[in-house]
């Protein structure tokens, strides 16, 4: 699940001296939100980008967010892949957010 990628990812690039931070994209807002807003350590797509990118240019303006970063965390889809593979580095490919009701993708991932 997140949480657990996350803290793989704290262990591994927390120092002294850097922090790791992580910037979530998803065209489902309200989820992340509400199920991963609570880490500090967390920043939005969509508020850097409210108000200072056009609507149609939001899907190209998270990918560009993604492709940016050093490492990813991605649940399934092409979206999510395609921002890996630009951004490089390590990929942790999250199983889903809730162990007690995998979906069969999920299933198919363990």
């Amino acid at each position: 699940n997140f949480d657990r990628a996350f803290d793989i990812y704290r262990s591994r690039y927390n120092l002294p001296t850097t922090q790791v931070i992580f910037v979530i994209v998803s065209d489902d807002t309200a989820w992340i939100k509400d199920n991963l807003g609570k880490h500090e350590d967390v920043i939005f797509g969509q508020d850097t980008s409210e108000g200072r990118v056009a609507e149609p240019d939001l899907p190209g303006f998270d990918l560009c967010l993604l492709a940016a970063c050093n490492h990813s965390i991605h649940t399934y889809g092409t979206f999510g892949a395609w921002g890996s593979l630009l951004a490089g580095g390590q990929v942790i490919a999250a199983t889903g957010t809730n162990m007690d009701a995998n979906t069969e993708e999920d299933e198919i991932y363990r």
